[in-house]
């Protein structure tokens, strides 16, 4: 898989990292290091936690 198709993956499909590494035969990212985790698109927070930040306005 080339780096292109690797974006559009990301971009367009719920995916965590370390099943981008497994399409780039790469060696996966352990657990406990949010290998694998759920990100967000453009924030790239963990899923889980999406959202949070709307209750916090005016704040910088």
């Amino acid at each position: 898989m080339t780096t292109d198709e690797t974006k559009s993956v990301t971009a367009h499909e719920v995916i965590n990292t370390n099943d981008v590494r497994r399409l780039e035969n790469m060696d996966l990212i352990p657990d406990e290091l949010g290998g694998n985790r759920y990100l967000c698109n453009g924030n790239m927070i963990d899923f889980a936690h999406a959202g949070e930040w709307s209750g916090q306005q005016g704040e910088n």
